[in-house]
Order: C-alpha cells, then structure tokens, then sequence
C-alpha cells in the first residue's frame, strides 16, 4: 500500500506540479457528473468513463501492480494518457455555455471559461514549457545521461562528429533527445556496413547487446567500419577491456554503464 501510495504521489507531482489545472479539471468532471442542464447521454457516459479511470488510477494496489509491466519502470504517468482531461473540460464549458438562453449571456460564459482555461493552464507559447528538464523527466534517466556525457565531451574536445552505439533499451532515446547524434541504424532497424557477412553484423548486435561475448574481434572491425567514436557499455557486458586496447577512453561511468569516446576516428562523410 505504501509504495502504491509513493508511485501515485510522485506522478501527481509530475503530471500536476500546479493545482489549478487539477482543480478545474476535478470541477468540470463533477459538473458533468452532477448537473449536465443539457442532459445530454454523451456527457453522462464521458463523466463516468474518467472516474472509473482516475479512481483506478488513485488505487495503490493498482500502481503497484502495473509500474513493473510499463517500460522503464518510473512511467506510472502515461496511464493518465487514457484519462481524457481536455474532453471532460470541453465538455463541461459546452454544457455551462449552452445553459444559458440569451445570446450575449453565451458569449460572456465563453469569455470566462476561455479565461479560466488559459489561467490554470501553461500557454504553449510560454518557454518554460520546452525547457530540456521537464521534458527529460519522462525520458530513461539512461539516456539522458548518455546525451549529457556525450554532449559535454563534444564541446570539451571541439568536436562536433557524434556517432554512437547504445544498447536497445535507450536506443530511440537517445535520439530523440539529441538529434545531431547519429546511429549506425535508425530505431532497431540496423544498417550494416558494406561488405560484411550478415553472420557477422548479426554478431556484433548481439555483442553489443549483452546476449555473447566478442570473439574474432568483431566488435572493433565494425566500430572502425562504421565510424563510431562513441559507445555505450554495460559493465557485464564484458568488453571494457578490448575498447580500451582498441583506443577508446571512458569519458562518463556510473554503476551500470561506461561511455567511451575515441578520437581517431573520423567522420563518414
């Protein structure tokens, strides 16, 4: 109970580090629950529909028990993407503008609720909200320390070449924080180089995923080939030891993995 309690604490925090946004979303959804002048069906069976999902949500057992099924663990959060926030709050100004007769009364309604929106929301115009922080937060805290090391060494050695290899789980990550960082694949599909039997490309995937260890020294012959000046390394992976004879230096290491950086190699291009 107590760590469903923290799991929830904790994505509240996230999802809605300001009340007001909660608040009006908590007042549009018990107008539709208890008022609707309108008595419309659609707004009843909305009305519902969110809170039976928020008080699932709110159910300790429930956080508990689905946070080890979702990817990375600490995403707890993307269950609300189920909860349709922006419909209940529509909705709601919908029935309460609709309710009133006269016209002009309509449009004052419209007024306020358009107000009360834009003030207990964040202006998708206001900077705050592209900040690199925010946005990180619901990202693998892996690849964020990846994109960072290899960031900082960048700038540190003036060089702006930055070709990579990172295990599956933050591949697609790491990408999408930093786009000048570029991968011998796109997403999962690899791009093998020229030349190569595929028995050996496949090889080198399994190697640098984890699944064997590297034999006829695979790993440096596509490292080289490939151009890749960085990697990414688990310690039980099992081949520190032959980047480092291969010329590579660890720039970043924390307790699962080393970032190495070599720099010899030059850009493919």
């Amino acid at each position: 109970m107590n760590e469903g309690m923290k799991i929830i604490e904790e994505t509240m925090r996230k999802v809605f580090p300001d009340i007001l946004p909660l608040s009006l979303f908590l007042l549009a959804l018990l107008f539709l629950l208890l008022f609707r002048p309108r008595k419309r069906r659609e707004g009843r069976l909305l009305a519902i529909y969110t809170l039976l999902a928020v008080v699932l949500f709110l159910c300790p057992p429930f956080a508990k028990m689905i946070r080890p099924f979702m990817r990375h663990g600490e995403v707890y959060w993307r269950y609300l993407w189920i909860v349709p926030v922006t419909a209940v709050v529509a909705a709601a100004s919908a029935e309460v503008t609709f309710s009133v007769k006269k016209v002009a009364g309509r449009a004052l309604a419209g007024v306020l609720l358009a107000a009360a929106i834009v003030l207990t929301g964040t202006s998708i115009y206001n900077r705050d909200i592209f900040k690199e922080a925010p946005n990180r937060e619901k990202l693998a805290p892996e690849a964020v320390e990846i994109v960072n090391a290899i960031d900082q060494n960048a700038e540190k050695t003036g060089n702006s070449y930055k070709k990579v290899v990172v295990p599956n789980p933050w591949i697609d990550e790491v990408r999408q924080i930093d786009g000048t960082i570029r991968h011998p694949f796109v997403g999962r599909l690899w791009f093998p180089v020229p030349e190569d039997p595929d028995t050996q490309f496949d090889d080198f995937k399994r190697i640098v995923n984890g699944y064997e260890r590297d034999h006829d020294g695979i790993l440096m012959s596509f490292l080289d080939r490939a151009k890749i000046n960085y990697i990414a390394a688990k310690h039980d992976y099992g081949f520190d030891a032959t980047l480092k004879e291969g010329g590579y230096a660890p720039i970043y290491e924390n307790d699962s993995f080393t970032i190495y950086y070599n720099p010899v190699i030059e850009p493919d291009e």
